[in-house]
């Protein structure tokens, strides 16, 4: 399995630190991982010298297409499983463009129990996985 990770991993954001810990658990797993940067501001820090390496590596050829963005970012592409990966922190997003961009993904993934109930409530008619965040432990150890 080859996987495209499309996010905004070089800022300073929940979002971000997210993002490049999930590349390096599915990296560390052995998942045959691409990630492609996207550009959403003017902050640009370096990442993990891991993930520069795996940036190298061709998009061609991939099974599966993740975007860890906010949902209205979100581009379908054909040929691929096409999962979104988003945060909330609201009860309801029914009024908002997130659901039209939600479903016509394949699936999406939240990190918690309570966004799949949000999502429900909101429209979202794609199957909702819970995600747990990966975590670098060693961060733990000091």
């Amino acid at each position: 399995m080859k996987i495209l990770y499309i996010a905004h991993y070089r800022e300073n954001s929940g979002w971000s630190e997210f993002a490049k810990h999930h590349i390096l658990a599915l990296d560390a797993i052995g998942v045959d991982v691409v990630p492609r940067q996207v550009k959403l501001n003017d902050e640009w820090n370096e990442p993990h010298p891991r993930i520069e390496e795996l940036e190298k590596k061709s998009a061609e050829g991939c099974d599966v297409i993740i975007q860890c963005l906010l949902p209205h970012h979100y581009q379908y592409q054909g040929g691929a499983k096409n999962i979104g990966v988003y945060f909330t922190e609201t009860s309801d997003f029914t009024y908002s463009s997130w659901p039209s961009h939600i479903n016509m993904m394949d699936e999406a993934w939240v990190t918690n129990q309570d966004a799949i109930e949000v999502a429900k409530h909101s429209g979202i008619e794609i199957p909702v996985k819970q995600v747990s965040p990966a975590l670098d432990l060693s961060k733990y150890t000091q």
